[in-house]
This record gives structure tokens, C-alpha cells and sequence, in this order.
């Protein structure tokens, strides 16, 4: 029976919306379907029926978001509960009053298992980062036990480059190693991933890597698969979010292949920069002493002049370039307008909003509007990189500020570095090398690189 009251107010809540008497029959028809389901204990078959009437109708309505609460709470999808329950708030006609109280009655329960999930995952990020370091301290264990000399110093070669090395998405977690003139990839465990079958590996990049193998070049996936074969290239470089990689042809001409290796842009310039934000610097001589540089874009098209001494690659919208007729250098945006004036002796690229200039013999950092952002104070600079910029004093020491030019790391290195997946790479007074982390704390211990030399 309340069932049947229920429908019998949905047809005329239906009905009174004022649609069309073929677009509330499908409506209903969808709605009485949810129905069902939804008692059957169907709560997917359920949703996917009202989601078909909100299609229908091109819209909602408060008896629609009141089945669709229960039915994502009942299936555990506590996240569209909760969307679904904000929905219901906007509703204020009579039919969201007469259910009001039923659908609130779901919103602690929801916030409940939404902080129940919430803890759940983290305590599996927990168990996930102590069986991760347990397993790495296992593998090390089994490096150690190396029965044999030869193994020791093999195992003893993984485990100094595994105390340097960095493994993340980008480079599928695998890093060049170097081993008795051979190289191959290992992991993060101090497994070799891949063998040491080549002259020279390069990093991982768009999932591929450059491997070297008898003066030619070839391209391998994560698995060691040879995806582009081996060829006579001059030089290589990474493959970039385009897909696209850089090489230099046996006849010193460059050009853009794609991941199977096919041309994608041939150039036809012999000065040629990186691919960034859809434009290329491209430069050549314009006399014995001096060179020309312009952009081109994906298709070769020159869109920017060649008028420039010197060009960078654009980020963040704009490109460091210089003149000739002073040789300071400003910035220009993609159209090829100057946007900050030609009057720095020297510019670093944009990185968070900001970058390091050099003026009237000292660095600073601007915004894109060319104001000085952080005053010319110091010797050297980098950009910033996770909120910090690593800055030299006139006393030669590096430290580290913020946006703000407030200085957050002291000055107390010999040289800084800008930071990388929040960790940076500094050497002390001593000229040991060791890694920090964004507040300062030491990650890895300062070591003397020479030490086993």
C-alpha cells in the first residue's frame, strides 16, 4: 500500500511538471523500474533507471535525488550519496517537504561512512609505506648475504646508486645503472629490471627510454621490449608530452619522430631547441660570429620572426630571448610581443609564477607582469620548485626562500639545487653531498662523493 501511495504522487508530480504526456510515460516507466530494482536489492540497476529520468526529463526532481540517496547509500558509493543529498538541499516545493526529513535523516549517517572510508584508506597508505619499506630492506638484506666477490661488488654498486637514485610514474620506476662498462636499468628494490645488454641507457620518459648498443641508438619499453629499432643517430633526447622525441640524423639535420619511430616534423635549421607549450626555437647564422633565432610550431610554420640573438623554450606562456643590439635579454609571449622589457643581463625561465633575473649585476625574481617580485639581493638563484628557490648570498652560501622572499632554509651550503618531488640535492661546507627536504630536514646523509673513489 505504500508503495502505491508513492507512485500514485510520482505520477502526479510528473504530470503537473508540465512535459510532454510521451516524455512523463517514459519518465514514469524509467522511475517505476528504479522502483523495483531498488527493492529487489538491485541498487545499481536501480541508479542507472533514475539516472534515464533525470535524461528524460532533462532535469531532476526532489523524488528523484530522495531514491537516489538510498540507493547509493545502500550500495556503498557514499560519495554520489552525499552529491545526490546536496542536490536535495536546492529543492524546496511541497514534494521535497513531505520527504525532507527522511532524506536528512541520511546526511550523518553518509558524513559517517564518508570519515569511516576516508581512514580506511589511510590506514591501507600506512600498511602500503611500511610493507614497501620492509620489502626494500629485504632486498638489501639479500644484496648484503652476496655470496661471492663478484657479487658483493655488484650488489655494493646497486646499493650506492640506489642511495642516489629517484623513482617515480614519470620514469616507470626504473633508473639507468652503469656497471663494468654495461648498462641496464634497476629498480626501486635494487633489482636489475633490465639487463645490462647496452653501451648507455637513458631515463625513462612517456614510457620509453634511449638505450645505446654499438654506436646506434634503439628505443625500449618498461619491459625491455625494442620498440623503435636500432639506428645511427648523433645524438637522442627524451620523448615529451607530445610523444615526440629530438634526434640528430647521420647528416647532422634534426628532426621529431613519434613513439613508433616515423618523422612527425622534419627541420630544416641547424640550431634547434625543445619542443614546449607547441612552439620550437629554431636558429641559424646570420654572420661568421653571430647566430639568428625564431619559433616554428608543430608543423614547421615559422610564427615568430628570426629576430632574436638567442631564444629559451616557452613555459608558462612566455620565453626568455634576447636582442642583438644590446644583448639584454626580456620576454616575449607566443604571438611574438615583447611583454617584459629587454633590460636583464641575464633571465631564467617562469616556474610558479615567478623567475630568477639578473639586473645591474644581481638576482632577483619578477612576476609576468615584469614587477620585482623578490629585490636584487643575491649572487645566484634558481627557479622555484615546490614554493622554494635555492639563493646565493654574497658569502657564497646557498639557502633556500620562499615566494615571499622570505628565507626558510638557512644559508649554510656550499651549493643548492632547485627541488624535485620535494627533495633537493646540497653539499656542505665539507663538500659532502647530501638530500633535503622541503623544511630543511636531511633525507639522506651527507656522504663524501670521493669516499670510495
Amino acid at each position: 500500500m505504500k508503495h502505491l501511495v508513492l507512485t500514485l504522487f510520482i505520477l502526479t508530480s510528473f504530470l503537473n511538471i508540465g512535459y510532454s504526456q510521451t516524455t512523463n510515460d517514459k519518465a514514469k516507466a524509467y522511475y517505476l523500474e528504479a522502483v523495483k530494482a531498488y527493492d529487489n536489492n538491485n541498487f545499481s540497476r536501480a541508479i542507472s533507471n533514475l539516472i534515464e529520468v533525470e535524461k528524460t526529463l532533462g532535469s531532476t526532481n526532489a523524488r528523484v535525488l530522495h531514491l537516489k540517496v538510498k540507493a547509493y547509500y545502500a550500495k556503498g558509493d557514499y560519495s554520489n550519496a552525499k552529491a545526490s543529498l546536496d542536490q536535495f538541499s536546492n529543492y524546496s516545493d511541497s514534494a521535497a517537504e513531505n520527504i525532507k526529513s527522511e532524506v536528512y535523516s541520511y546526511i550523518v549517517k553518509v558524513d559517517n561512512k564518508l570519515k569511516e572510508q576516508r581512514a580506511a584508506i589511510k590506514l591501507q597508505h600506512q600498511k602500503d609505506s611500511i610493507n614497501d619499506v620492509i620489502r626494500k630492506e629485504k632486498a638489501r638484506q639479500a644484496r648484503l648475504a652476496a655470496q661471492n666477490k663478484a657479487e658483493r661488488e655488484l650488489m655494493e654498486a646497486i646499493e650506492e646508486k640506489l642511495e642516489w637514485a629517484h623513482f617515480d610514474d614519470e620514469n616507470e620506476y626504473l633508473y639507468p645503472f652503469y656497471y663494468q662498462s654495461k648498462s641496464g636499468y634497476i629498480d626501486e628494490y635494487g633489482n636489475i629490471a633490465i639487463p645490462l645488454n647496452y653501451d648507455n641507457t637513458e631515463p625513462f620518459s612517456q614510457g620509453l627510454a634511449w638505450v645505446k648498443k654499438n654506436g646506434k641508438y634503439a628505443a625500449i619499453n618498461k619491459d625491455g621490449e625494442t620498440i623503435i629499432p636500432f639506428t645511427f643517430y648523433r645524438s637522442v633526447n627524451n620523448f615529451n608530452e607530445k610523444g615526440w622525441a629530438q634526434v640528430q640524423l647521420a647528416n647532422s639535420k634534426y628532426q621529431y619522430i613519434d613513439k613508433t619511430g616515423k618523422t612527425a616534423l622534419k627541420i630544416d635549421y641547424p640550431k634547434v631547441g625543445w619542443l614546449s607549450e607547441g612552439l620550437i626555437a629554431v636558429g641559424k647564422p646570420l654572420n661568421f660570429a653571430t647566430d639568428i633565432y625564431g619559433y616554428i610550431d608543430t608543423t614547421g610554420e615559422m610564427v615568430i620572426p628570426m629576430i632574436y640573438s638567442s631564444a629559451s623554450k616557452f613555459q608558462e606562456g612566455l620565453a626568455a630571448v634576447t636582442l642583438e643590439k644590446n644583448r639584454n635579454a626580456g620576454f616575449i609571449n607566443k604571438k611574438g610581443e615583447t611583454v617584459i622589457p629587454f633590460k636583464y643581463d641575464y633571465t631564467g625561465s617562469f616556474s610558479e609564477g615567478l623567475a630568477a633575473v639578473k639586473y645591474q649585476g644581481k638576482y632577483g625574481f619578477i612576476n609576468k607582469q615584469g614587477e620585482t617580485v623578490i629585490p636584487f639581493n643575491y649572487e645566484d638563484a634558481y627557479f622555484f620548485a615546490d614554493g622554494l628557490a635555492a639563493v646565493k648570498k654574497p658569502n657564497g652560501w646557498w639557502g633556500f626562500i620562499n615566494k615571499e622572499g622570505e628565507l626558510v632554509i638557512p644559508y649554510q651550503y656550499k651549493y643548492g639545487a632547485n627541488f624535485v618531488n620535494g627533495t633537493s640535492i646540497v653539499t656542505n661546507l665539507k663538500g659532502w653531498t647530501g638530500e633535503i627536504d622541503t623544511t630543511g630536514k636531511i633525507i639522506k646523509p651527507f656522504k663524501d662523493p670521493y669516499a670510495n673513489r
